[in-house]
This record gives C-alpha cells, structure tokens and sequence, in this order.
C-alpha cells in the first residue's frame, strides 16, 4: 500500500521543470543551450520552487527577463531590418 505521506508542490514544480529541461537538452546541440529561452524559463521556475523566500528574488527574475529580453532581441532585430531594407 502506498504512503499516505504526500510530497510537497514544490518538489512537483521542480520534477516538471526538470523534465522539460531534460526534454529540450535531448533535442538541442549542447553549444546552443546558452541562449535557448525554454531552458533558461525552466532553469528560473526551478529557482522559483526552490527559493520562494530568498532575498535574491528581485535580482534574479531581473536577470531572467533581461536574458529573455537579450535572446528576443538578437532574433527579431535582424528581420525586423531585413523586412524594412526590402519594403523601403
């Protein structure tokens, strides 16, 4: 008979982050991870399950968005020129 002891949310949140994290490494090249937005989203929640009190909270979900930020960036702003050098 199984253990009437429930394990708590956040060991839950994590075993989902990391399968998902898990997932995209098994699809992706290694030297391509750094700048990949699901696994750096994933590595955040994982920091969110664990660190719900920590006082780097502020620092580290302006970290994040800046590093989401930064990979949108580089992406979109070469086609957003590429489509006005051709419209224009």
């Amino acid at each position: 008979m199984l253990s009437e002891k429930r394990l708590p949310g956040w060991v839950w949140e994590v075993a989902a982050a990391l399968i998902l994290l898990a997932w995209r490494i098994s699809w992706h090249p290694l030297p391509g991870l750094w700048n990949d937005w699901i696994v750096l989203l994933s590595l955040y929640w994982i920091f969110t399950a664990c660190a719900r009190r920590s006082r780097a909270w502020p620092a580290v979900t302006f970290l994040a968005m800046l590093l989401l930020f930064l990979i949108y960036a580089a992406r979109q702003v070469p086609m957003t020129m590429d489509l006005l050098r051709s419209v224009l």
